[in-house]
């Protein structure tokens, strides 16, 4: 297996579960659908590629380890877009800006659903999300509480006590959010495609794709012929000509504590 560099969600998922290494392709293969990349989008998809038509063949190639990427370190929460409908309805109107938020938090409860049933110890707690103001000016942008949606307004009191910060001023609770162990939940879908059949190829970039009717993914060692191409590359989507305009780089750092059981207690966290 390709060394992933040290990475807290992945170090502990794979410490707990370091799996079977897929090897890498070699040669010619033939699929009925090739997902390029194993992270959460290429491993839904395969999976649900199998659950649609359970006779497929899905092959999954991965250009590292699956969850390498930003599946295996993102922030370790799920949100869904509610909290963005303004824009949302701005962007393609009333309807569709609420068909996309009702999907939006149907997507947290189809991960909570699929890691109860087959057994996926992803961590996950749903007991909301907070969006806070700490100054007046920011009040303007908090999220409305539309009728039916998941969002209702905290006050500042409540703010306070639940953060043990002061500076909260005002805010909204997204209540259908959630915490998940992000390297728990990929490797798990990893484990998951591999008991239904799927066949996973690791350290397999995609050097090249054929387009056309008949499309082939062109990598190091080999090639995949398919019936059809998924990609799931995330970022690296951005080499296809197709998509390159699409990318947008965005950084965000998480800074992760030894284990504080003691002092989350004192400050109330203990709700999730």
């Amino acid at each position: 297996m390709t060394a992933i560099n040290p990475v807290l969600w992945l170090e502990q998922a794979l410490g707990e579960d370091p799996g079977t290494p897929c090897p890498p392709l070699a040669g010619r293969e033939r699929a009925d659908v090739c997902v390029v990349g194993g992270g959460f989008v290429g491993l839904w998809t395969a999976l649900e590629v199998r659950a649609q038509a359970p006779d497929a063949d899905v092959v999954v190639l991965e250009a590292e380890s699956c969850g390498f990427g930003a599946s295996g370190r993102n922030g370790g929460w799920m949100t869904s877009w509610w909290d963005e409908l303004d824009g949302l309805t701005a962007r393609f109107g009333a309807e569709q800006a609420r068909f996309l938020a009702e999907r939006s938090s149907a997507a947290i409860d189809r991960i909570a659903q699929v890691c109860e049933q087959e057994g996926i110890d992803a961590q996950i707690r749903r007991h909301g999300a907070l969006v806070t103001a700490t100054a007046d000016a920011q009040r303007a942008r908090l999220p409305e509480a539309a009728p039916g949606a998941p969002v209702r307004r905290v006050d500042g009191t409540e703010l306070r006590r639940r953060t043990g910060s002061p500076l909260p001023v005002d805010g909204v609770e997204l209540t259908d959010a959630a915490a998940v162990h992000p390297g728990r939940l990929v490797r798990g879908l990893r484990a998951l495609a591999l008991r239904r059949g799927i066949r996973i190829y690791e350290a397999t970039a995609m050097r090249r794709l054929e387009r056309g009717p008949h499309p082939a993914v062109i990598t190091s060692a080999g090639r995949v012929d398919a019936g059809a191409v998924a990609i799931g590359l995330g970022a690296w989507g951005a080499r296809l000509r197709e998509l390159r305009r699409a990318f947008l780089p965005v950084a965000s750092h998480i800074v992760a504590t030894e284990p504080i059981p003691d002092r989350l207690a004192e400050l109330g966290w203990t709700g999730g």
